[in-house]
């Protein structure tokens, strides 16, 4: 009889811990995903506006590439790298995406129009920039996020971007 006491003080203690813990993380993890899709939803309003024109190329400056992600890139890993090299004046800086069109940043409902697409940027520069910037976006394993995870060690391979052979070719890439 003594055990049936203890496996019984035991279950009961589960039991009201599970009653006063579950609730409260169950509303937590819900009010988490409903504020992260919210935050990751597209702009309610469209911009209907024209876009600005890209930056004039000096053909004398390094060029710089930030790399976004039409599906949403994190907002201050690309802004504070594109502050940094606009800043000093000294390189050419773009933001070039798979299309031109307007792209959403991460976290804030903000969304941005990347100044060239990659095939308008490769015309601009008749190659590769010299430095590339790829900052954290969202993957969904679409066609353009594969572009865009080519992107910083192109070499064209069958109509298809390779990073593999570029980075054997001497490609490196700093980050994750």
């Amino acid at each position: 009889m003594n055990v049936k006491k203890v496996a019984r003080s035991i279950l009961k203690g589960i039991g009201y811990t599970f009653a006063f813990i579950a609730p409260p993380l169950a509303a937590g993890f819900l009010l988490l995903m409903n504020a992260n899709a919210a935050l990751t939803a597209p702009a309610a309003q469209s911009f209907t506006g024209t876009a600005l024109p890209a930056p004039l190329h000096d053909p004398s400056k390094p060029t710089v590439a930030i790399v976004a992600s039409n599906n949403g890139t994190e907002i201050t890993d690309l802004l504070a790298p594109y502050e940094v090299f606009a800043a000093s004046e000294g390189f050419n800086v773009y933001v070039a995406a798979s299309k031109r069109e307007y792209t959403p940043f991460l976290w804030g409902g903000v969304d941005i129009m990347p100044h060239y697409s990659f095939a308008e940027l490769d015309q601009l520069l008749g190659g590769n920039p010299d430095v590339i910037v790829v900052p954290f976006y969202q993957r969904h394993g679409e066609p353009g996020d594969r572009a865009v995870d080519s992107r910083p060690c192109r070499r064209e391979h069958r109509g298809r971007l390779d990073l593999r052979r570029r980075a054997r070719a001497g490609c490196h890439r700093v980050g994750g």
